[in-house]
Parts: structure tokens; sequence; C-alpha cells
């Protein structure tokens, strides 16, 4: 249904007596699924790269197969990370905001000492991706210069 002058005037003012609806929290929501879920896709990908890259009847497939799922990832990797900056920065607001949920719960997690050593959203949103980037990366390195060679060489 393309949009109409009417459509258009009818969503304006369902919304009209509320222009701020979308706030920090629904925010944070929105870039943490969309991290998520582009986390979850990009290790899909990789382990089809990878699982396509074993089973290379010839080597150059297996350099083709590398090769393009190296520019892939990276290109996959992008928007993780844009989402995890945003998700970050987010954060750190709402854990300024007293009495906000987000840093109730900080505040709690840090009287009681169970606060993480680590994040979750730099592992998933930054390392992971970047550490599999590289490998597959070194891998399609190594099988142009012909130190790894295809399964059935």
């Amino acid at each position: 249904m393309p949009l109409t002058d009417k459509l258009v005037d009818e969503i304006a003012q369902a919304y009209k007596d509320e222009p701020n609806k979308w706030n920090l929290s629904q925010e944070r929501a929105f870039q943490e699924d969309l991290m998520y879920r582009g986390f979850h896709f990009f290790i899909l990908f990789f382990s089809l790269a990878i699982g396509g890259a074993v089973t290379a009847r010839s080597q150059q497939h297996l350099c083709v197969l590398l090769t393009i799922g190296s520019l892939v990832s990276f290109a996959m990797f992008l928007p993780i990370y844009r989402a995890r900056v945003k998700l970050l920065v987010i954060l750190q607001i709402l854990h300024r905001i007293d009495k906000h949920p987000v840093a109730e719960v900080g505040k709690l997690l840090e009287q009681s000492g169970i606060w993480p050593t680590y994040s979750v959203v730099h592992m998933i949103g930054l390392w992971i991706p970047l550490v599999c980037c590289l490998l597959i990366t070194l891998a399609a390195i190594l099988s142009w210069t012909g130190i790894v060679h295809s399964s059935s060489s």
C-alpha cells in the first residue's frame, strides 16, 4: 500500500498528542535486539562459510569461498559494531537516570558483588565477530598462498 497524503496525515494525527512516545528505554531494546539478531545471523553465515570451505572440492573453490566469506563477514560485522556503540551510549545514559530500572539493577549488582568482570555487549558486539572475521581472512590468505589446501587436494 503506497503512502498517500491522507495516510500520512492519519499517522501524523495519531501521534500528534504524543510526539515523544519513543524513549531511551525503547531505543535500548531496539538497539540490543538489532545487535543480537545481527550477531546470530553473522554466526550462521560464518558457520556456513567455514562449512563450505571445509567441503570445497578444489583449491580454487576454497580460495573463492574464503575470500567471499571474509568480505561478507566484515560487511556483516559493521552494523553489529554500530549497534553496539549506540547501545553502550544509551546504557551509559540510562545508568545515570535516578530510579530508572537499568540504574537500579546496576546498583543492586554492584552492592551484591556479582557485577560481571566482562561485558556481554563487548563480546557479542565486538570481540567474537572481529575474531571470526580475522580468522576467515587469515584462512583466505593462507589458501591463496597454498598453505591451506582443500580437502580433496
